[in-house]
């Protein structure tokens, strides 16, 4: 059965560009088939959907949704083409989705941060789409301790909590998209993606969580997301951007996933809330000087004073 790929995430193609591998197919969802391959460190999963499902970095978007495939079926794959069982996929033609998030000026931050703000607070926000009990207090836990953006914060949430991406997981996904959107105006050394990268990666990422999580992870530190969160901070700092804009884009992004969506959310929130006051210095508006500095002495220079006149 032939299968023409339409569009797919950056490191999918990446992956499957950099050399043939076999693999076997992991499971099925609501819209496609999860397929495992490679071996050891180059193991990788990798999601070949219909269009009814939400890009994202790590996943293959065909024309129709593929047809179920037996689990174990064996995968062949190549730089044109892929063969699961009896199913041919062609890569010929397939558009590459970069799925990165929209760079903030500081007039762009203040405009996400009060609709965020809003939306937050209003009926259609967090509350709406929150847990409940336990697992509410839980994720408010984890929301916290992502706001510090301390290291040993950021690295204790790797793997915590529950799903296939564990929560704690998809709050760092989504502080990092928040993040590299705010790349431009903040400092270096606080919560800049560089400094983020380097705290992150500082841990085994794929032995510290899941399979599926640690590829989420590293391709949001490498600047790509799934698209509903890239949607959402789009309509976030588009100046024209309608409240029920932003509503529908976070209702969409809450609705990913079993709870990878809330987790999200929360992960904007803590970093385009939270995060977000510390700005860079050399962004800010410095008022100049209105007298030139006086010139340094040289080293040794006796420091000489006028006396005054006196009659």
């Amino acid at each position: 059965m032939p299968l023409r790929a339409k569009r797919a995430g950056g490191d999918a193609l990446d992956y499957l560009a950099a050399s043939p591998r076999v693999g076997t197919v992991a499971g099925r969802f609501r819209h496609g088939l999860i397929l495992r391959l490679g071996e050891d460190d180059d193991l990788r999963l990798l999601a070949v959907q219909g269009p009814a499902a939400s890009l994202h970095p790590w996943a293959i978007e065909t024309a129709s949704r593929p047809a179920d495939v037996a689990r174990g079926t064996v995968v062949h794959t190549g730089d044109i083409a892929m063969e699961i069982g009896a199913v041919h996929v062609a890569f010929r033609g397939v558009l590459r989705c970069p799925l990165a998030v929209p760079t903030m000026t500081l007039e762009s931050f203040a405009a996400a941060r009060s609709r965020l703000t809003a939306w937050v607070a209003s009926p259609h926000g967090l509350a709406a789409h929150a847990a409940t009990g336990d697992l509410l207090e839980r994720l408010l836990g984890l929301r916290e301790r992502l706001a510090s953006a301390s290291p040993r914060a950021l690295l204790s949430l790797l793997g915590r909590g529950p799903g296939s991406t564990p929560l704690g997981d998809d709050l760092i996904v989504g502080a990092l998209a928040g993040a590299s959107a705010m790349r431009e105006i903040t400092w270096p050394r606080t919560v800049h993606p560089q400094w983020l990268g380097k705290v992150l990666r500082s841990a085994p990422l794929y032995r510290k969580t899941t399979a599926a999580s640690a590829q989420m992870i590293d391709a949001a530190l490498g600047g790509s997301f799934p698209e509903p969160l890239c949607a959402l901070l789009a309509r976030l700092t588009e100046r024209r951007s309608s409240t029920t804009e932003v509503n529908d884009a976070a209702c969409r992004l809450a609705e990913l996933g079993g709870l990878s969506g809330i987790g999200f959310l929360h992960g904007i929130y803590a970093a385009v809330c939270r995060w977000g006051l510390r700005t860079r210095p050399d962004v800010k508006r410095i008022p100049a000087r209105t007298s030139p500095r006086a010139p340094a002495r040289r080293s040794g220079e006796r420091r000489t004073t006028r006396r005054r006149r006196t009659s």
